[in-house]
């Protein structure tokens, strides 16, 4: 799917160029086709629209953050499997 509109928790630096050294070499590349979204790309109040977000990382959902809609309401078991 297109997903180049959504934003992204990847900087500017990160243009894909292990894969493209890896690739000259030889090495298969596998799966490039899964991605994946992740639910905790903070919005920072002053540049809502940004392109690049702040990673959240699972340690701050490991001391209890918790993810919430617009609403207010939890849409998600935070501690739970990716599988």
């Amino acid at each position: 799917p297109d997903l180049s509109h959504l934003p992204t928790t990847n900087g500017d630096h990160c243009t894909g160029d292990g894969l493209k050294m890896s690739a000259a070499v030889g090495a298969d590349l596998v799966d490039l086709e899964w991605i994946q979204v992740h639910p905790t790309g903070l919005v920072h109040p002053d540049e809502p629209d940004a392109k690049v977000k702040f990673l959240a990382a699972e340690a701050l959902r490991g001391v209890g953050g918790v993810l919430l809609d617009l609403e207010g309401r939890r849409f998600c078991n935070e501690l739970g499997r990716r599988d």
